[in-house]
């Protein structure tokens, strides 16, 4: 279709591309296996800790869909950025990735970076893969002999990164767009099979009233979440006393449904109204 998708549906993607943000975590996942434990999982936090300032930066290739776009990111992220693409001559594309703390190779070009195109201590991240009917296999924009500080393999480098980010998007989208129907704030959030909202009050007590107020609500609408309270065990921990409540309808086989948003939304009243 010629419109543009919805903002809020748009997740793979034409203002923020999906390949973008995989390529940034694909060099985020690397440098974490690289310098410490493989179980950190800090690059699928919403914003991987990647310090490029003072660096240089070279990108090969300038599609629409990830070199230009990549680019245009990394500069915002205060790298100095060089890209090389079909018309960039030869000794200057050399002489760029001699000079480069980062490389990023995404112009689907075969052998494009050989071995000795980049210094010892460059961090080179391959995303170009170009399929090779004649061996059945994909072949990467970085030779497979190049020796670098980091070399990020193909396949199973960008590419499994690249779905477990789409599927992460699809996910925050579809959470998005529900708690919206449900008008509810950030505050509720999704745990597994349940909603949760967590709410810190004064006191034992207050928070004791908080949640018999919840019961008196939910008994009237027969729709009982699950309530735990003080679970840091020391309230002082927490400036006060904890309260979780929890929503999943047991009767549609543990999932979140329609009568647990009409629920949060009444509860969240109670809870304006206990914290005002």
């Amino acid at each position: 279709p010629d419109a543009a998708p919805a903002v809020d549906s748009d997740v793979d993607s034409v203002r923020d591309p999906l390949m973008v943000e995989a390529t940034l975590r694909t060099l985020a996942a690397a440098e974490l296996t690289t310098g410490a434990s493989y179980d950190d999982a800090s690059y699928l936090d919403d914003v991987a800790n990647l310090n490029f300032a003072g660096k240089a930066v070279t990108v090969l290739g300038r599609s629409p869909h990830l070199g230009a776009p990549l680019a245009r990111t990394l500069a915002d992220l205060d790298a100095t950025v060089t890209v090389c693409h079909s018309s960039t001559p030869e000794d200057l594309r050399h002489r760029t990735l001699a000079e480069a703390d980062y490389v990023f190779a995404a112009a689907g070009c075969p052998g494009l970076v050989q071995p000795g195109d980049v210094g010892a201590d460059t961090v080179v991240v391959n995303v170009g893969t170009t399929y090779d009917a004649a061996t059945g296999s994909l072949l990467a924009d970085v030779d497979p002999n190049v020796s670098a500080k980091i070399v990020t393999p193909t396949p199973h480098g960008c590419g499994p990164v690249c779905a477990a980010t789409l599927v992460r998007r699809v996910v925050g989208a579809a959470e998005r767009r529900v708690t919206a129907l449900g008008h509810l704030p950030d505050t509720w959030r999704f745990t597994g099979n349940a909603l949760r909202r967590d709410v810190t009050l004064a006191s034992f007590s207050k928070a004791s009233e908080l949640i018999q107020s919840v019961a008196r609500l939910c008994d009237a609408l027969d729709h009982h979440p699950t309530i735990t309270i003080n679970e840091a065990k020391v309230c002082e921990r927490v400036g006060g006393c904890g309260v979780a409540i929890e929503f999943t309808t047991f009767s549609a086989g543990g999932t979140v449904t329609a009568r647990d948003y009409g629920a949060a939304a009444e509860v969240e009243d109670l809870i304006a109204e206990a914290t005002s």
